[in-house]
């Protein structure tokens, strides 16, 4: 599948998706903040978690360029009370 290159105006339909998916399955488990938007506007990179057994966000966040930096235990749970493995990424 082709992904386009990431653009500012692309994100409040991301986001709006991200949402939907989040009502309707629970995924992500926890809702993310703006730590992007705050991460870019004091010069810093983005990171983000992946939980490892999702095959298909961990390949395409690779084929995006973010760069595998560790893997370990969240620090969270899920909603049935097991502790997933994740996959921390920096920013491309």
């Amino acid at each position: 599948m082709p992904v386009r290159p990431r653009q500012p105006a692309g994100l409040p339909a991301c986001v709006a998706s991200l949402r939907r998916v989040h009502e309707a399955s629970g995924y992500p488990s926890r809702w993310p903040d703006t730590a992007a938007a705050v991460a870019a506007e004091h010069d810093l990179v983005p990171v983000l978690d992946v939980v490892a057994d999702s095959a298909p966000a961990v390949a395409l966040y690779e084929q995006a360029g973010w760069h595998l930096a560790g893997i370990q235990l969240a620090t969270w749970t899920d909603p049935d009370g097991t502790v997933p493995v994740i996959r921390c990424y920096v920013g491309p």
